[in-house]
């Protein structure tokens, strides 16, 4: 039988060597390069984009970003995505697509249809491999590396409609993109449980039989990992979630900032875990974090995905996160630390400079760690402030560690009014909340952590104004718009689109 423990013994040489992170990054990634423009040069997008000029400039790549405009979802949906959907084979990527992921990215929107095929789930499942061999430099006990691991996801059990599949990323990789001994022998809550659509009976079918398991490594989203959890401590009547999984050790989380919710992950253990962050998205398994990268994501340079950046300023994005025409973007050469960059993708399932959404800071360039900053639309910017999700998340962690409150979750919305803007700041919790000095801590660290909000409070920006919503509100809200469990959150920043349907929900008028 494998185990992961033999699996991962050998020494930190295989552990760089398999991974790929002692390799130049920027050959690295001309290597994906020149291997996606190649496999992708007969199919429909290839010819009309003149891929075979790009092979014979010797792999330009600077060619490659004259002839190919830069894709959001809504360009490349309507001009091709739509099609492999319908069933055509040779559009973006060679062959039919069999698999299509629904996401909705965090702005509530109409479901997208991302498509995913084999040669993505197979790297996806060596990416997977990597981020294991990774884990050995954490030290981590034997038990953990060989205990049972629970995936708190979506739903396994996909839509077959004429043969395609539909369904959510983390389901669609867990059913395809996991190797069958590990399945079989450490994977939980297996497929039978994994594959109940409804969130609800799944999440009590894990509580119902996690005191037969023996977990050693959580994955999940925080705020959905941190409910089930709750719910199993409850129903088993114990104090903390050891008293049911001695061994839990490890929490591979991602999808949302997690400095919100350690706190509240702190009270329901018992002894002390160690964390890790994954990146990854419907597009492709991005990065993760590892022993030596000091908490920060290291991109996978190897993993069939050629990255680009565009700045996120005012020069290439409107106020709406809208990019402006005619922008260019960067490679990995030109990047600089401590910079916001949007964030390009070209990958093995016919996403060609795609703008996926979210935003990103390189940390340290040469290990080529990064940190998620943010989201295109979250942002706040109604009197001239330019307050980014980073900025939001950093200003209410210190707010709520400044109080001692456990991670509570939250939203925000703007508005402007008579010549006048405010933040009205909606956070989960009991009444007592409301009686803590949360606007005057919350104002002080957005304006030590933004020079703009600072000028602005000044002006014609008033204070937050803060309403304290049941945890449970922000649930059933999700519910209510189809966003149940698996990888939904509630959003940093309501825009127009929600924020009518969320007032009326919480029966708050602003």
């Amino acid at each position: 039988m494998h185990t992961r423990a033999s699996l991962i013994k050998q020494t930190n040489k295989i552990n760089r060597v398999v991974v790929g992170f002692d390799k130049d990054p920027y050959k690295q990634q001309h290597k994906v390069f020149r291997k996606l423009i190649k496999k992708a040069e007969d199919t429909e997008f290839g010819l009309k984009y003149q891929f075979d000029e790009i092979l014979s400039a010797n792999f330009d790549m600077a060619l490659y970003r004259k002839l190919v405009p830069i894709h959001t979802y809504e360009t490349i949906y309507e001009s091709w995505w739509k099609r492999t959907k319908r069933g055509d084979k040779d559009t973006v990527w060679p062959g039919k697509i069999k698999y299509f992921a629904l996401s909705s990215g965090t702005t509530q929107g109409s479901s997208k249809f991302i498509p995913v095929s084999k040669q993505m789930l197979k790297t996806i499942r060596k990416t997977s491999f990597k981020q294991i061999v990774a884990l050995m430099g954490m030290r981590l006990p034997a038990k953990t590396l060989s205990g049972e691991v629970l995936m708190i996801g979506g739903c396994t059990k996909l839509e077959d409609k004429n043969g395609k599949y539909f369904g959510d990323m983390s389901g669609i990789s867990a059913a395809h993109a996991m190797p069958n001994w590990f399945v079989k022998s450490y994977y939980k809550p297996g497929y039978a449980i994994a594959e109940i659509p409804e969130w609800n009976k799944r999440v009590d079918a894990i509580v119902k039989h996690a005191k037969d398991w023996d977990i050693s490594i959580i994955c999940g989203m925080p705020n959905w990992v941190h409910l089930v959890l709750e719910k199993i401590i409850a129903h088993y009547k114990v104090k903390s979630i050891h008293e049911i999984w001695p061994n839990f050790k490890l929490f591979i989380h991602g999808g949302v900032y997690f400095d919100i919710y350690k706190s509240a992950f702190s009270q329901l253990l018992s002894k002390d875990i160690k964390y890790a962050e994954t990146y990854m998205a419907s597009e492709g398994f991005f990065g993760f974090t590892t022993a030596d990268s000091k908490g920060q994501i290291r991109l996978v340079l190897n993993g069939n995905v050629f990255y680009e950046f565009i700045p996120f300023n005012s020069h290439n994005f409107d106020e709406l996160g809208k990019l402006k025409p005619n922008v260019n973007a960067i490679t990995l050469e030109q990047v600089k630390a401590d910079v916001d960059y949007a964030l390009v993708i070209t990958n093995n399932s016919g996403a060609w400079r795609y703008l996926i959404g979210d935003t990103i800071q390189f940390v340290d360039i040469k290990k080529t760690t990064i940190k998620i900053t943010g989201r295109l639309s979250h942002s706040l910017n109604v009197c001239g402030e330019h307050v980014s999700a980073g900025n939001l998340v950093g200003a209410f962690s210190k707010t709520f560690h400044s109080l001692d409150l456990p991670g509570n979750e939250f939203t925000v919305a703007a508005k402007f009014n008579n010549g006048r803007g405010c933040y009205h700041v909606f956070i989960a919790g009991n009444k007592a909340i409301g009686k803590l000095p949360i606007v005057e801590r919350l104002d002080k660290y957005l304006k030590a952590g933004n020079t703009d909000y600072a000028v602005a409070r000044t002006a014609n920006l008033g204070k937050p104004i803060v309403h304290i919503v049941p945890k449970k509100t922000m649930y059933l809200w999700l519910i209510k718009n189809g966003k149940e469990g698996n990888q939904f959150k509630m959003p940093l920043v309501l825009n127009k689109q929600n924020l009518e349907d969320w007032l009326a929900f919480v029966g708050i008028d602003i």
